[in-house]
């Protein structure tokens, strides 16, 4: 069986979706806040503010996790995993405006993990 040589993809893919998650985090607490405001004339996206919320807060937890799996280099499909909720957690937020530098940078993390699958321990 030949040795699989270790890159350092999956150790960047791990922090950039850490980092994702934080933003995730952030973008989760805004929209918190921005339930929390009295009702203006904006008052049509509160439900999708709610539904936003519960969805960064996924993000923020299956991206850190995801993150910390990659970087361990154990199991692939929790990584994946993270990485695919933190993407479509940074495409929820993107009326809120971290939710660019989310997607990007989840994107990314998505797009090293999926190149370096062979790496895994499992």
């Amino acid at each position: 069986m030949s040795e699989i040589k270790k890159s350092m993809c999956l150790s960047v893919a791990g922090i950039l979706l850490i980092i994702a998650s934080f933003f995730c985090l952030m973008s989760g607490m805004f929209m918190v806040y921005l339930l929390s405001t009295p009702p203006t004339s904006f008052s049509v996206f509160v439900p999708y503010y709610l539904v936003g919320c519960i969805f960064e807060f996924w993000g923020f937890f299956t991206g850190l996790t995801g993150g910390y799996f990659s970087i361990k280099r154990n199991y692939f499909p929790i990584a994946l995993m993270g990485a695919i909720f933190a993407v479509a957690a940074g495409c929820i937020a993107l009326l809120v405006y971290v939710g660019i530098v989310t997607l990007i940078l989840s994107v990314v993390g998505l797009v090293f993990i999926s190149i370096s699958c062979r790496e895994f321990g499992n």
